[in-house]
């Protein structure tokens, strides 16, 4: 796993993450509305800025103690890319909402957006946490010699896959349908 990495690793892995977020941001959102509408905008952020979100755990395929940069590296960039996405999907989903309202009314909806936003970030990683965690707990591997499989790791990769999906399923059928 990547229990190894020390906290002026994982500052790093945050630094290099948000430098890529500064610089990417603003160009992929224009980018995106650009070529896709802002409907179009707001599904392939959406799938863009949660999905890859699943492919963190492959950082511990290429780590070793002797070299961590590679898996620093695939972290910062995709912790990176993500943020970027989530950061477009928030952009649109507030020009969407402003344009169903009068404009003496979009400072209460930009207000309802940051409220909702403010919570999604808040219960998302919330309810994941109670997820792993109970999922994880039905895996008793005390004995280091115990070569069992880890149903309950499966059970929680299972679960985020099956919600991936449903949400890549629920963006494809939207794109389909403009």
């Amino acid at each position: 796993g990547l229990g190894g990495l020390q906290e002026n690793e994982i500052g790093k892995i945050l630094s290099a993450s948000g430098v890529i977020f500064a610089i990417g941001q603003y160009k992929t959102y224009s980018i995106l509305c650009d070529q896709f509408g802002i409907y179009g905008s707001l599904d392939l952020s959406a799938a863009l800025g949660i999905l890859p979100v699943a492919l963190f755990p492959l950082a511990s395929l290429v780590y070793t103690n002797a070299n961590k940069r590679w898996s620093m590296v695939y972290l910062a960039l995709l912790s990176g890319v993500t943020k970027v996405f989530q950061s477009a999907f928030f952009s649109s989903i507030t020009v969407a909402t402003n344009r169903t309202v009068p404009a003496e009314m979009m400072s209460r909806m930009n207000a309802l957006g940051s409220i909702g936003a403010g919570l999604s970030k808040a219960f998302g990683p919330l309810f994941v946490g109670i997820w792993m965690a109970f999922c994880l707990s039905t895996d008793t591997q005390d004995d280091s010699n115990d070569k069992s499989l880890p149903i309950g790791s499966l059970l929680a990769w299972f679960g985020i896959a099956l919600v991936s999906g449903l949400i890549m399923f629920a963006v494809l059928r939207s794109l389909q349908e403009r």
